[in-house]
């Protein structure tokens, strides 16, 4: 299992997000046969969304997304780039007790 979330959620007054497309990739190129989670505008997952993906461990994988705001504009967020670990390889002590990886995804309106 995956996670992704955006890391700052906070908008100016007055800007809403109507929708958000997500991707998951074992690619840097995000093309489709390399897509391993994607939901395009989502309504419902719009600062966070789960995928239930087995991942392989050592892996390097990539996400991204993109958000609808309700004033006509979309944002990319940047591509983030992680590497699956094992449950043992985590300090817990800084991660909560699960095999959800977190690879966060910064949001910045222009």
């Amino acid at each position: 299992m995956v996670a992704l979330m955006i890391r700052n959620p906070n908008l100016p007054t007055g800007y809403e997000i109507l929708n958000v497309s997500w991707w998951l990739s074992d690619s840097p190129d995000f093309e489709d046969t390399n897509i391993i989670g994607i939901s395009i505008e989502d309504e419902i997952n719009l600062l966070n969304i789960q995928f239930d993906v087995e991942l392989e461990i050592g892996r390097k994988y990539y996400a991204k997304c993109r958000v609808v705001y309700n004033k006509g504009f979309s944002n990319d967020s940047n591509i983030n780039v992680f590497i699956a670990r094992d449950l043992n390889e985590i300090n817990l002590d800084l991660v909560p007790p699960t095999k959800i990886s977190r690879p966060t995804i910064s949001i910045t309106p222009s």
